[in-house]
């Protein structure tokens, strides 16, 4: 991803985590920063839907467009992060990174938050 419509500057950066590298996308402002910028964690399944696909890259370019930055990366089991496990939550619930709770279901991996039930 180089660009969003013109709306922000994307790049992609390799980050080494605990169990291997990642790719991440950085999206910043095409013009000035902000004087004090700041930064956006913005998950959606991809990091490309994230930055790239309405209606979930909202927060980033309404971000973007002040002169701020936003990073997201692939989801366990989304995108180029789909594995033996297969996709979706289904994939990460076999790989283990959501651990089943009455109720709930709790992500084990950074960036994943708390999903609701979803069945």
């Amino acid at each position: 991803m180089a660009s969003a419509e013109g709306i922000m500057k994307i790049t992609e950066l390799l980050v080494e985590i605990p169990g291997g590298p990642i790719m991440c996308s950085l999206a910043g402002p095409e013009g000035m920063p902000a004087p004090e910028p700041a930064l956006l964690l913005t998950f959606a399944t991809t990091r490309r839907s994230a930055l790239a696909e309405d209606p979930h890259r909202l927060p980033a370019r309404i971000f973007t467009e002040a002169g701020h930055y936003a990073l997201s990366f692939d989801l366990p089991n989304h995108g180029e992060r789909i594995g033996s496990f297969g996709e979706g939550i289904d994939g990460m619930c076999a790989r283990g990174v959501l651990r089943a709770a009455p109720g709930r279901r709790r992500a084990a991996h950074p960036g994943c938050g708390w999903i609701g039930s979803c069945y």
